[in-house]
C-alpha cells in the first residue's frame, strides 16, 4: 500500500464523507421508495406543455383524484394561478399521499377551479404475464432491483475505493462519479418526494448539479488516458464542458422561474425541443469521449479505460434509447420495445460499480478478450440449446399432439437429457467457430504454445531447448523477457537460494505465482513450476507482456503445459550427458 502523506489523508476523509452523505440519501430514499410501491402510485395524470404556464392533459389514471375530480384528457391546465408548490408537483408528476393541489382547468371556452386530494391505490395486475408477456409488470421490479441494489453496490464500491485507493487521480474521480450517480437518482423528483414541496425543490435542483458534475467528471476521467491528447479530444472535451456548464446554469435558471412563476424557459415547444437536443448532446459527448479515449490508449492503460467506462458506456447508451424512444416512438403499441432501452440501462447501472471496483482494487485486470471469448462462447451455447429445446418441442408438439399427457413428459425430459449431454459437444464446436472468426491470433498462439510443449522430449540440445523456450514464449505470449531458473542440485535455482519465498511456493503448491505478491528475488510477472518426477527442477518465469495485458487464464494454461513438458525433456537431457560422462550405456 502506498504511504499515505496529509494531502492524501485529507482526500481519504473527503471522498468517505462523500460517501456517507450517499448512504444517508440511499437510505432514505430507499424508504420512500418502499413506501411508494406498498402504497402503490398517487396516479393523477400525464401533460404536455404547449405554451409557457399552459399544459395540456393528455392521460388521465382512471379512477385516481384527477378523474374523480372531473379532469379528462383534453384540458388544459393554467399553472400561472397555482401556487409553487402545486406547480411543482404539477410539473414533476409526483404528489404525497393526502396532498391537495389546486388549478385552473380550461375547457373549451370556460375555465373553472379543480381541486383534488391525491391518493395512493394499490393497483391489482389482470396477470403477471398479460399482455406484452409480462415484461411491462416485471420490468416495474427489475428496474426498481437493479436501482436498490446496484445504487448499494456503487456506494460501497466507492467507500472501499476511498479507502484503499485515495493516492490514485483516477481512483478519486471514479470515487466521486459513483456516488454522483446515485445522489442524482436520490433527489431525483420521481424519488425524493417529502410533505414539504420546497425541500424537493431544492433537493431538484441539487441532484440536477450532481447529475452534471458526474458527466463532467467522467470526461475528464477520459483524458488522463492515451496522453498525449490530441487536439480532437480537446475539442470533444472542450465542447462537452462548456454544454455542462450551460446545462447546469439553464436547469438552475429553468426551475427557479418556474418555481417562482416568474417564467417558464421549459414550456412551450420550443423548451422542449430544446431540451431535447440538449439531453441528447449531454448523453452522446460522453461516448465519443470513451470511445476516443479507448482508441487512443495502449496496453494495460487500455485495459483499466475498458473495464471501467464500458458499463458507463452502456449506460448513456440506452438513456439515448430512452430519450428515443419517449420523444420519437411514443405511438409504439409495443411498449415492451419502448422500455427495452431503459431495461438494459438499469443492468448496466447495476454491474457498473462492480465493474469499476475490480478494475481499481484488483492490480491484475483479466484480459478483455479473454471475457469476449468466453462470454460469446455462452452466449452462443445457450442460444442454441434453447432454439433446440423450442424447435424440438414445437416438432414434437406437432407429431405427438394426441399423446396422453405423461407420455408427452416423457418425451420432453427425454429431449432435454439429449441436449443436455450434447451441451458439450456444442460447447465445442462453438467455441472452435468464434475463435476462427474473432479470436483466431490468440487461439493459434495458444496452438503454438502446446505445440511446442508436446514437441519438446524430442528436443537433443538443452541449450537449444532452453532458447527456443524464450523465443517460443516471446513470440507468442507476447513476454518482455523469459527466463528459466534451473536447480544445480546445491540449493539454489539461478541466482536464488531455494529458500527464497516464490521456489519455496513453487515447491509445495506445484501451481504459478504471482511474483508480484512475494518478497522473492526472482524478476518477473508470473513464475511457472518446472516438475519432473513430482520435484521441482526450475522456475520458469515470464515478465510482463509488452503489450501491457495480462496473461489469460487460456494461455497461463499452456505455459503451465510447456513448463512440465520442458522440465521432463531437460531432466532426460541432463542424465544422458551425465551418462555420457561416465562412458555409460543410455
Amino acid at each position: 500500500m502506498e504511504p499515505l502523506d496529509s494531502s492524501t489523508l485529507r482526500w481519504r476523509r473527503g471522498l468517505v464523507t462523500i460517501c456517507a452523505v450517499g448512504f444517508a440519501l440511499w437510505a432514505f430514499a430507499s424508504g420512500l421508495l418502499i413506501v411508494d410501491a406498498w402504497r402503490g402510485k398517487a396516479g393523477i395524470f400525464s401533460a404536455t406543455s404547449v405554451v409557457p404556464f399552459h399544459d395540456i392533459v393528455s392521460d388521465v389514471t382512471p379512477g385516481g383524484a384527477a378523474a374523480t375530480a372531473g379532469i379528462k384528457a383534453g384540458d388544459i391546465v393554467d399553472l400561472r394561478s397555482a401556487s409553487a408548490p402545486d406547480r411543482w408537483r404539477f410539473r414533476t408528476g409526483h404528489w404525497n399521499n393526502g396532498e391537495t393541489s389546486t388549478y385552473l382547468v380550461l375547457r373549451g371556452a370556460a375555465g373553472r377551479l379543480v381541486t383534488f386530494r391525491a391518493r395512493r391505490t394499490i393497483v391489482f395486475r389482470p396477470g403477471l404475464w398479460d399482455s406484452y408477456f409480462g415484461v411491462w409488470y416485471v420490468g416495474e421490479w427489475y428496474s426498481f432491483g437493479a436501482w436498490y441494489i446496484g445504487s448499494l453496490g456503487a456506494l460501497i464500491f466507492a467507500t472501499i475505493i476511498a479507502l484503499r485507493r485515495p493516492w490514485l487521480v483516477e481512483a478519486r474521480i471514479l470515487c466521486m462519479v459513483l456516488v454522483g450517480s446515485v445522489v442524482d437518482f436520490c433527489l431525483d423528483p420521481s424519488t425524493f418526494i417529502t410533505p414539504w414541496p420546497a425541500l424537493d425543490f431544492g433537493a431538484a435542483m441539487v441532484g440536477s448539479i450532481a447529475a452534471d458534475l458526474a458527466i463532467a467528471l467522467l470526461i475528464v476521467y477520459t483524458l488522463l488516458f492515451g496522453r498525449p491528447i490530441s487536439a480532437t479530444r480537446k475539442a470533444i472535451a472542450s465542447l462537452a464542458f462548456v454544454l455542462i456548464g450551460f446545462d447546469c446554469i439553464y436547469s438552475i435558471v429553468a426551475e427557479v422561474g418556474e418555481w417562482s412563476g416568474a417564467f417558464d424557459l421549459m414550456g412551450g415547444p420550443f423548451g422542449t425541443s430544446a431540451n431535447l437536443w440538449e439531453q441528447l448532446a449531454l448523453e452522446i459527448l460522453p461516448l465519443v469521449a470513451i470511445a476516443a479515449a479507448i482508441v487512443a490508449a495502449r496496453g494495460r492503460e487500455r485495459s483499466l479505460l475498458v473495464w471501467t467506462t464500458a458499463m458507463p458506456f452502456l449506460v448513456y447508451l440506452s438513456s439515448i434509447g430512452n430519450t428515443v424512444a419517449d420523444n420519437v416512438a411514443a405511438g409504439v403499441e409495443n411498449q415492451a420495445f419502448v422500455y427495452l432501452p431503459g431495461y438494459l440501462g438499469n443492468g448496466a447501472q447495476f454491474l457498473t460499480p462492480f465493474a469499476i471496483g475490480y478494475a481499481l482494487l484488483h492490480r491484475r485486470l483479466l484480459d478483455i478478450g479473454f471475457v469476449l471469448n468466453q462470454a460469446a462462447v455462452f452466449s452462443g451455447v445457450s442460444i442454441i440449446v434453447v432454439g433446440l429445446f423450442m424447435l424440438g418441442e414445437w416438432v414434437l408438439g406437432t407429431w405427438f399432439s394426441k399423446a396422453a399427457h405423461a407420455t408427452s413428459l416423457e418425451i420432453s425430459a427425454a429431449l432435454a437429457l439429449v441436449l443436455g449431454f450434447s451441451v458439450r459437444a456444442i460447447h465445442g464446436q462453438v467455441e472452435g467457430v468464434l475463435d476462427h472468426a474473432f479470436f483466431r491470433k490468440r487461439h493459434d498462439d495458444e496452438t503454438a504454445i502446446r505445440n511446442f510443449a508436446e514437441a519438446a522430449s524430442d528436443a537433443t540440445d538443452a541449450d537449444t531447448l532452453a532458447l527456443r523456450v524464450k523465443e517460443t514464449l516471446e513470440t507468442y505470449a507476447d513476454a518482455a523477457f523469459v527466463t528459466l531458473a534451473m536447480g544445480d542440485g546445491h540449493g539454489h535455482y539461478g541466482d536464488v537460494s531455494e529458500s527464497d519465498p516464490a521456489i519455496v511456493a513453487l515447491r509445495d503448491r506445484h501451481k504459478a505465482i504471482d511474483l508480484k505478491t512475494f518478497s522473492t528475488q526472482l524478476r518477473g510477472e508470473f513464475a511457472y513450476p518446472m516438475i519432473a518426477r513430482g520435484r521441482l527442477v526450475g522456475a520458469l518465469v515470464l515478465g510482463p507482456k509488452r503489450s501491457g495485458e495480462s496473461y489469460a487464464p487460456d494461455e497461463s494454461s499452456a505455459i503451465m503445459q510447456l513448463a512440465h513438458e520442458v522440465a521432463g525433456a531437460l531432466r532426460i537431457l541432463a542424465l544422458e550427458k551425465v551418462l555420457q560422462e561416465h562412458h555409460l550405456p543410455a
